[in-house]
């Protein structure tokens, strides 16, 4: 038996997928043209960085202004 679907649960899942649709379009328009911003993507880059090759679990200098002496 198959389950019938009502209207209102066509526009959520219609709206869903316009939602998803529509911001995969803008993050890989912004990707794709060079607008993330350094401190975004630096970060992270800074953490995995400092992991793998310092040993440092997850270390970045923007912790050093608000953090002085991290943890691990």
């Amino acid at each position: 038996m198959r389950k019938q679907v009502n209207a209102s649960s066509l526009v959520v899942y219609l709206g869903i997928a316009v939602y998803i649709t529509i911001m995969s379009y803008y993050i890989l328009l912004k990707y794709l043209t060079f607008h993330t911003h350094a401190a975004d993507l630096g970060i992270f880059a800074q953490a995995l960085a400092s992991t793998l090759y310092y040993h440092r679990l997850f270390y970045e200098s923007v912790d050093v202004a608000i953090i002085p002496k991290p943890g691990l």
